[in-house]
């Protein structure tokens, strides 16, 4: 490994551990960084074990602010999308992955923008309109996830417009990726997303995560 390469593999992990702590958009920027020095479908087993490692961190510090009904409420829909996502990663190639993660990628960075310019505002009444949005982007968060460990954006949507306050709220992120990433694991080693070359990838990022 050249120094350049090294470099961006600590900064990877500096970002998945900023990304459960702080910031949530440092996450996205470390899935950009990883798929542009490694195969996009090795990056995507890569990446789901650097962010379990960060979960597990996130989860020791709000393992007390959780909504477990919020949680199992989540369940059918993230797991139809992360069985959809599965199937696309099944059937596609390594550079049509690589151009879907790019494309995610623009997709999110547009929605956050949105999201900033027109604030989201519903009636904390209306509990509908707040189920249809838990199965949307429920279903959404788990396919961005299996397919580019990027299910943060959809799923920081809905957790935002249910106005908890500041460690529910990350307390309820924490622990619904620590449980998305984990039930992942059988997918990545199922398709083959993880080789033992791979792990020589963990070794430098690993200790910027905690």
């Amino acid at each position: 490994m050249d120094l350049y390469f090294v470099l961006v593999l600590a900064i990877i992990g500096l970002f998945v551990g900023l990304s459960k702590t702080a910031i949530s958009g440092f996450g996205l920027l470390a899935v950009t960084l990883c798929v542009s020095i490694i195969p996009a479908r090795e990056s995507t087993g890569v990446m789901l074990l650097l962010l379990l490692v960060g979960d597990f961190f996130a989860i020791k510090i709000y393992r007390n602010y959780v909504e477990w009904k919020l949680i199992r409420s989540l369940i059918v829909p993230v797991s139809i999308g992360i069985c959809i996502g599965a199937i696309f990663l099944m059937k596609s190639t390594d550079v049509e992955l690589k151009r879907f993660i790019g494309w995610i990628v623009i997709a999110l960075v547009l929605s956050f923008v949105f999201s900033k310019v027109v604030p989201i505002q519903l009636n904390s009444r209306n509990t509908h309109l707040y189920h249809i949005l838990g199965l949307f982007l429920g279903t959404l968060s788990g396919f961005m996830s299996a397919v580019a460990n990027a299910g943060g954006t959809p799923m920081g949507i809905y957790l935002l417009i249910r106005k908890n306050e500041k460690k529910i709220f990350m307390g309820n992120s924490a622990w619904f990726f620590f449980i998305l990433n984990l039930s992942k694991l059988p997918i990545v080693f199922i398709l083959n997303l993880l080789s033992f070359d791979s792990f020589q990838y963990l070794m430098i990022p690993l200790p910027f995560v905690f």
